[in-house]
């Protein structure tokens, strides 16, 4: 899976497109929702979403309102833990308080919530020391709660990712 997601970005042109392909493959192998935020370079405070895909065909709706949604850097989001520490963040399991206090209008938690997470994981996208964004990997079965045992995998897609656009 490594291999074909370092394959799928590095193919493709678009930056767009490149990102939306490689979280395609990763809902379908590793997560059901996969969320990229982009930090914004001209105002440093916004997070831009550049990519949101659920696995389910019938939440695509939803991924693309929670991707138009643009996020104040510096409050908090399900990113702003990682791009704040440069660290990965675990969260073992997603509650409706924790939904509250990562969604910052009342229109982010209704489709975060329409999503209905269990549990995430989100590693940043650092490249040549730059932070470039961040990638969260969500699980919306309560059988399949990530781990510390996800996070390497987690912080492996993160890198190749990262690789990928600053080189796009």
């Amino acid at each position: 899976l490594l291999l074909i997601v370092e394959d799928e970005v590095s193919l493709a042109a678009e930056l767009k497109q490149v990102v939306k392909e490689a979280a395609q493959l990763l809902v379908r192998e590793f997560a059901d929702a996969c969320v990229i935020d982009l930090v914004d370079p001209e105002t440093e405070d916004k997070v831009t979403r550049l990519a949101v895909v659920h696995r389910d065909p019938r939440m695509q709706d939803t991924a693309r309102a929670l991707e138009r949604i643009v996020l104040e850097h510096r409050q908090p989001h399900l990113a702003s833990e990682s791009l704040k520490t440069r660290k990965t963040t675990l969260f073992r399991r997603v509650t409706p308080a924790s939904i509250g206090a990562l969604t910052q209008t009342p229109e982010h938690r209704r489709l975060v919530e329409k999503f209905a997470p269990k549990s995430a994981i989100t590693s940043p996208l650092l490249a040549r020391g730059l932070l470039l964004g961040a990638i969260t990997f969500v699980s919306t079965d309560e059988t399949h709660l990530f781990d510390k045992a996800d996070e390497p995998f987690a912080e492996e897609i993160a890198r190749r990712l990262a690789l990928a656009i600053d080189n796009a």
